[in-house]
């Protein structure tokens, strides 16, 4: 009774936490920051999110400074790999159904199917290219995040509707640092591809790699046949970006004041780019494995207690 109560309380808790293995992201923050403990606690909890829903064992550095322009920033290391290891480290890392979706069409060769300026090779951040596999952990910084604390609200429990959420804001430049940048009209060593220029669609079956401001590209998995979001085209914010959404988006390519936006629909472009995404339970199902853990748990020590006390009878 003893043995199975425990095993049946470890299966059940194994079911309810999560898998060790997580992106670890490893923050230094500027004099600034580090002078505010709630600006810390919001960055801490943004950075939590990532570590919760991604099981790539990986180790992000990132630097975060305080700025008096702009809004937020990005300043992130990059690389290269042919698009043959890009598309051969996707399929080895398939974990969601979107996975096996988005891979569905990106065919085998040489040459990726996006008309980008150097189509044989694939230009990647370098936590894309760890979750990918095709990189080890490093003790370098990755990249470095500006932050406007000026024009940021530090909390969502007073909310100044003038200013805008330091948690979307941050989580829209560690997006950026993790993989769903575009090089759509980049120079040089940019006209590359990036891993989310691979989910980049003008229609069904077509990709799409251009400035025009007429096209109107979207984020899809099954090549083009849903659109989950609309990328900005505007030539003014980032390619990589989403046009402004009603409700507002972390990833939008401008913020929106007094708004509070969560992660959801870049989850999915995180998954595709080679994150493994890890489904989170829902509140009841948690609740109820604890309350059934804490009943087997507590009927062990009921047991051993109950043998203990013969065992002193005995004596």
């Amino acid at each position: 009774m003893k043995r199975l109560s425990l095993v049946l309380f470890l299966a059940l808790w194994s079911l309810a936490t999560p898998a060790f293995a997580q992106v670890n992201i490893i923050p230094t923050y500027d004099a600034t920051i580090s002078a505010n403990p709630t600006v810390v606690a919001t960055l801490n909890a943004a950075i939590a999110e990532y570590a919760a829903r991604f099981s790539n064992n990986i180790t992000v550095r990132i630097q975060f400074n305080n700025t008096n322009s702009g809004l937020g920033s990005s300043l992130t290391s990059f690389t290269s790999f042919t698009y043959t290891q890009f598309r051969n480290a996707l399929i080895a890392s398939a974990t969601t159904a979107d996975d096996a979706s988005s891979l569905a069409f990106l065919p085998a060769g040489a040459n990726s199917p996006v008309p980008a300026g150097t189509p044989g090779s694939v230009a990647m951040s370098l936590p894309n290219a760890r979750a990918l596999g095709l990189l080890g952990n490093s003790a370098s910084s990755d990249s470095t995040i500006s932050l406007n604390l000026s024009l940021m609200n530090f909390d969502r429990t007073s909310i100044n509707p003038a200013k805008y959420d330091l948690k979307a804001v941050a989580q829209h430049e560690i997006d950026e640092v993790l993989g769903t940048v575009s090089d759509v009209g980049g120079t040089g060593f940019f006209t590359r591809p990036t891993p989310a220029d691979h989910t980049r669609f003008a229609s069904s079956g077509v990709f799409s790699f251009t400035t025009s401001t007429l096209a109107t590209p979207y984020f899809s998995v099954d090549g083009g046949v849903t659109n989950l979001a609309t990328y900005n085209q505007n030539g003014v914010g980032d390619y990589g970006d989403f046009v402004i959404g009603s409700p507002a988006r972390v990833q939008d390519w401008a913020g929106t004041p007094g708004a509070t936006p969560d992660l959801g629909v870049e989850l999915r472009l995180l998954d595709v780019v080679g994150y493994n995404l890890v489904a989170v339970p829902e509140p009841a199902t948690v609740a109820l494995f604890g309350v059934v853990g804490v009943g087997a748990v507590g009927a062990w020590w009921a047991r051993r207690r109950q043998l203990q006390k013969l065992a002193e009878q005995k004596v």
